[in-house]
Protein backbone atom coordinates (compact mmCIF):
# COMPACT_ATOMS: atom_id res chain seq x y z
CA UNK A 1 0.00 0.00 0.00
CA UNK A 2 1.40 3.38 -1.01
CA UNK A 3 0.41 6.53 0.81
CA UNK A 4 1.61 10.05 0.06
CA UNK A 5 2.17 11.76 3.40
CA UNK A 6 1.95 15.47 3.94
CA UNK A 7 0.85 15.33 7.58
CA UNK A 8 2.02 12.63 9.94
CA UNK A 9 -1.53 12.27 11.28
CA UNK A 10 -2.25 10.26 8.12
CA UNK A 11 -0.43 7.38 9.81
CA UNK A 12 -3.68 6.85 11.66
CA UNK A 13 -5.00 5.23 8.47
CA UNK A 14 -2.75 2.24 9.11
CA UNK A 15 -3.37 -0.49 11.68
CA UNK A 16 -1.87 0.92 14.86
CA UNK A 17 -0.69 -0.54 18.11
CA UNK A 18 -0.74 1.55 21.27
CA UNK A 19 1.88 1.59 24.02
CA UNK A 20 2.50 3.86 26.98
CA UNK A 21 6.14 4.37 26.06
CA UNK A 22 8.85 3.52 23.56
CA UNK A 23 11.61 1.42 25.13
CA UNK A 24 14.92 1.82 23.31
CA UNK A 25 18.68 1.49 23.89
CA UNK A 26 20.17 4.78 25.11
CA UNK A 27 23.68 4.30 23.67
CA UNK A 28 26.79 5.81 25.25
CA UNK A 29 26.33 8.86 27.50
CA UNK A 30 27.74 12.27 26.62
CA UNK A 31 30.99 13.24 28.34
CA UNK A 32 34.63 14.23 27.91
CA UNK A 33 37.04 12.60 25.46
CA UNK A 34 39.57 10.66 27.51
CA UNK A 35 41.14 8.17 25.10
CA UNK A 36 44.47 7.86 23.33
CA UNK A 37 44.75 10.55 20.60
CA UNK A 38 43.40 9.22 17.31
CA UNK A 39 45.88 9.41 14.41
CA UNK A 40 46.22 8.36 10.78
CA UNK A 41 46.15 4.57 10.37
CA UNK A 42 45.04 3.89 13.95
CA UNK A 43 43.99 0.35 14.84
CA UNK A 44 41.29 0.48 17.52
CA UNK A 45 40.82 -3.00 18.95
CA UNK A 46 38.67 -4.49 21.70
CA UNK A 47 39.30 -2.65 24.98
CA UNK A 48 40.99 0.34 23.29
CA UNK A 49 39.64 3.89 23.63
CA UNK A 50 40.86 6.50 21.13
CA UNK A 51 39.63 10.08 20.89
CA UNK A 52 39.94 13.28 18.86
CA UNK A 53 39.45 16.72 20.39
CA UNK A 54 41.22 19.20 18.09
CA UNK A 55 40.55 21.52 15.17
CA UNK A 56 39.26 20.21 11.84
CA UNK A 57 41.38 17.43 10.33
CA UNK A 58 40.92 14.58 7.85
CA UNK A 59 42.20 11.07 8.51
CA UNK A 60 42.39 8.85 5.46
CA UNK A 61 42.47 5.43 7.15
CA UNK A 62 41.14 4.25 10.52
CA UNK A 63 40.47 0.64 11.56
CA UNK A 64 37.82 0.04 14.23
CA UNK A 65 37.65 -3.57 15.37
CA UNK A 66 35.89 -3.68 18.72
CA UNK A 67 37.12 -0.63 20.63
CA UNK A 68 35.75 2.88 21.04
CA UNK A 69 36.35 6.13 19.17
CA UNK A 70 35.33 9.35 20.94
CA UNK A 71 34.94 12.61 18.99
CA UNK A 72 34.97 16.02 20.70
CA UNK A 73 36.52 18.05 17.87
CA UNK A 74 35.90 18.28 14.11
CA UNK A 75 36.95 15.09 12.37
CA UNK A 76 36.55 13.62 8.88
CA UNK A 77 37.45 9.97 8.24
CA UNK A 78 37.75 9.20 4.53
CA UNK A 79 38.17 5.43 4.81
CA UNK A 80 36.77 3.76 7.92
CA UNK A 81 37.24 -0.01 8.24
CA UNK A 82 34.40 -0.63 10.72
CA UNK A 83 34.55 -4.29 11.82
CA UNK A 84 32.86 -3.73 15.18
CA UNK A 85 32.96 -1.44 18.17
CA UNK A 86 31.57 1.95 19.12
CA UNK A 87 31.76 5.53 17.89
CA UNK A 88 30.60 8.31 20.21
CA UNK A 89 30.27 11.91 19.04
CA UNK A 90 30.12 14.08 22.15
CA UNK A 91 28.14 17.33 22.38
CA UNK A 92 30.00 19.91 20.28
CA UNK A 93 31.80 17.23 18.28
CA UNK A 94 31.46 17.07 14.49
CA UNK A 95 32.15 13.83 12.62
CA UNK A 96 31.98 13.11 8.88
CA UNK A 97 32.16 9.51 7.69
CA UNK A 98 31.94 7.58 4.40
CA UNK A 99 29.35 4.81 4.11
CA UNK A 100 28.90 2.86 7.35
CA UNK A 101 27.86 -0.75 8.00
CA UNK A 102 26.94 -1.41 11.65
CA UNK A 103 26.97 -5.16 12.24
CA UNK A 104 26.44 -7.28 15.37
CA UNK A 105 27.29 -5.36 18.51
CA UNK A 106 28.37 -2.24 16.60
CA UNK A 107 27.02 1.15 17.64
CA UNK A 108 27.15 4.85 16.87
CA UNK A 109 25.87 7.33 19.46
CA UNK A 110 25.70 10.97 18.38
CA UNK A 111 25.32 13.87 20.84
CA UNK A 112 26.75 16.43 18.39
CA UNK A 113 26.67 16.44 14.59
CA UNK A 114 27.33 13.45 12.37
CA UNK A 115 27.27 13.29 8.57
CA UNK A 116 27.38 10.03 6.61
CA UNK A 117 28.34 10.63 2.96
CA UNK A 118 27.27 7.23 1.71
CA UNK A 119 24.99 4.36 2.61
CA UNK A 120 24.12 3.59 6.23
CA UNK A 121 23.22 0.01 7.15
CA UNK A 122 22.28 -0.91 10.72
CA UNK A 123 21.96 -4.68 11.07
CA UNK A 124 23.28 -7.83 12.67
CA UNK A 125 22.34 -8.61 16.26
CA UNK A 126 21.69 -5.38 18.18
CA UNK A 127 23.41 -3.01 15.77
CA UNK A 128 22.53 0.53 16.89
CA UNK A 129 22.45 4.08 15.55
CA UNK A 130 21.40 6.40 18.41
CA UNK A 131 21.00 10.12 17.71
CA UNK A 132 20.60 12.86 20.33
CA UNK A 133 21.95 15.66 18.12
CA UNK A 134 21.86 16.18 14.36
CA UNK A 135 22.43 13.32 11.92
CA UNK A 136 22.75 14.00 8.17
CA UNK A 137 22.55 10.94 5.93
CA UNK A 138 23.52 11.56 2.29
CA UNK A 139 22.90 8.06 0.95
CA UNK A 140 20.35 5.24 1.17
CA UNK A 141 20.00 3.57 4.52
CA UNK A 142 18.46 0.45 5.99
CA UNK A 143 17.57 -1.11 9.30
CA UNK A 144 18.26 -4.58 7.99
CA UNK A 145 17.63 -6.94 10.92
CA UNK A 146 14.74 -7.27 13.37
CA UNK A 147 17.05 -6.74 16.38
CA UNK A 148 18.71 -3.57 15.03
CA UNK A 149 17.79 -0.10 16.36
CA UNK A 150 17.59 3.33 14.75
CA UNK A 151 16.70 5.93 17.39
CA UNK A 152 16.11 9.68 17.38
CA UNK A 153 16.51 9.71 21.13
CA UNK A 154 15.49 13.18 22.34
CA UNK A 155 12.88 15.84 21.49
CA UNK A 156 15.66 18.03 20.04
CA UNK A 157 17.20 15.26 17.91
CA UNK A 158 17.06 15.79 14.14
CA UNK A 159 17.60 13.04 11.56
CA UNK A 160 17.97 14.44 8.03
CA UNK A 161 17.73 12.30 4.91
CA UNK A 162 15.13 14.18 2.88
CA UNK A 163 16.01 12.66 -0.50
CA UNK A 164 16.70 9.09 0.65
CA UNK A 165 14.79 5.82 1.02
CA UNK A 166 14.85 4.04 4.38
CA UNK A 167 14.10 0.30 4.49
CA UNK A 168 12.98 -0.73 7.97
CA UNK A 169 13.11 -4.29 9.30
CA UNK A 170 13.96 -3.54 12.94
CA UNK A 171 12.96 -0.94 15.54
CA UNK A 172 12.83 2.76 14.71
CA UNK A 173 12.03 5.12 17.58
CA UNK A 174 11.52 8.83 16.92
CA UNK A 175 11.23 11.30 19.80
CA UNK A 176 12.40 14.30 17.73
CA UNK A 177 12.26 15.25 14.04
CA UNK A 178 12.76 12.66 11.31
CA UNK A 179 13.06 13.89 7.70
CA UNK A 180 13.24 11.24 4.98
CA UNK A 181 12.16 10.84 1.36
CA UNK A 182 10.51 7.40 1.52
CA UNK A 183 9.81 5.08 4.47
CA UNK A 184 9.54 1.39 3.51
CA UNK A 185 8.26 -0.71 6.44
CA UNK A 186 9.02 -4.42 6.12
CA UNK A 187 7.59 -7.38 8.03
CA UNK A 188 8.80 -7.55 11.63
CA UNK A 189 9.54 -3.83 11.85
CA UNK A 190 8.38 -1.55 14.68
CA UNK A 191 8.02 2.20 14.44
CA UNK A 192 7.41 4.09 17.66
CA UNK A 193 6.58 7.81 17.57
CA UNK A 194 6.96 9.63 20.86
CA UNK A 195 4.83 12.54 22.10
CA UNK A 196 5.18 15.68 19.91
CA UNK A 197 7.58 13.93 17.53
CA UNK A 198 7.58 14.89 13.84
CA UNK A 199 8.02 12.72 10.75
CA UNK A 200 8.29 14.40 7.35
CA UNK A 201 8.20 12.02 4.38
CA UNK A 202 6.97 12.07 0.79
CA UNK A 203 5.87 8.45 0.72
CA UNK A 204 5.14 5.55 3.04
CA UNK A 205 5.19 1.92 1.86
CA UNK A 206 3.71 -0.27 4.59
CA UNK A 207 4.27 -4.02 4.26
CA UNK A 208 3.58 -4.73 7.95
CA UNK A 209 0.03 -3.93 9.12
CA UNK A 210 1.15 -3.97 12.78
CA UNK A 211 4.34 -2.00 12.30
CA UNK A 212 3.41 1.42 13.67
CA UNK A 213 3.17 2.32 17.37
CA UNK A 214 2.03 5.85 18.20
Amino acid sequence: MRIILFVIAMLCGISLQSKAQCPFPTGTPDGPCTGTPLTEGANVNTGDVFSYSGAAITLNNVNLSGGTIQVCGTLTIQNLNFNGGTIVVMAGGILTLPGVNLNTGSAITNHGTITVNGSLNVGGTNGMFINYGTANINGPFALSSTTADLVNASPTAVFNAPSQIVNLSGEMVNLGTFNVGVIDINGGADICLGPNSVVNTNELVNNDPDGVIV
